[in-house]
């Protein structure tokens, strides 16, 4: 099995330690860094050296039109695509980003009740977070740096949440970069979409449930190794 990814300063990804994990086995799995999109091969190229090909930040985009999202058409409005797989030398895409972050809130929602969300950031993954909830009837505020400034020190007190019946839960949805030190309400849940992010250690003492980025990352390898048929 020869699988890659394709992002920009990704050396950090432990997506190959995870894929070896699901399949028990050792794999070829390559890190296609590119510091440009113009530097991103082909779709035809790579899948001459490669059985299967997922796309991170900020890249997400790029095969949009060559690889057109399967399994809904309204997956076509994420405007995403994270995953590639070629059948009889058609290119085939989905976002398996969706199908994971629908799977971890509808989890969240079985263990905790319903749900009062804050989601931090206004990029591709917080529109694919957005739809989730939309979709499950949960009610959403978004907090970015575009409109609101500095989010990194927001106080979400209980007055930012619109119902106390439900659970609160902040959703990060910011890049690596980002790290929140702001103050989380009460009894409050923080999902962060990045992984080993030690600079969120005291987000781990103030939240009731600290979830980070290795669980989507696992649930989108399962999607990802379904949809190449592994």
């Amino acid at each position: 099995m020869r699988l890659a990814l394709i992002g920009k300063n990704i050396s950090h990804s432990k997506s190959k330690i995870v894929y070896e994990e699901l399949l028990n086995k050792k794999i070829e799995y390559n890190l296609v860094d590119c510091k440009l999109e113009s530097d991103i091969p082909s779709a035809k190229d790579l899948f001459l050296k490669y059985d299967g090909v997922s796309i991170t930040s900020p890249y997400k985009k790029h095969f949009v039109d060559s690889a057109p999202v399967l399994i809904d058409k309204a997956f076509a409005c994420l405007g995403a695509v994270n995953c590639l797989r070629s059948v009889n030398g058609k290119i085939e895409g989905i976002n398996t980003d969706y199908l994971a972050v629908k799977e971890i809130i509808s989890d969240l929602i079985l263990k905790f009740g319903q749900l009062d969300v804050v989601i931090l950031g206004n990029g591709i993954m917080s529109n694919i977070t957005k739809m989730c909830l939309a979709n499950l009837g949960v009610p959403i505020q978004v907090f970015y740096r575009g409109k609101h400034g500095d989010i990194s020190t927001l106080d979400l007190s209980d007055k930012i949440f619109l119902s106390k019946e439900r659970t609160p839960i902040v959703i990060n949805c910011c890049s690596r970069d980002f790290v929140f030190r702001g103050k989380l309400p009460k009894n409050s849940i923080f999902w962060d979409h990045n992984y080993d992010m030690n600079s969120h250690a005291l987000l781990v003492k103030q939240a009731i449930f600290y979830l980070d980025g290795m669980s989507l990352l696992k649930k989108q390898a399962l999607h990802a190794l379904s949809f190449w048929g592994f």
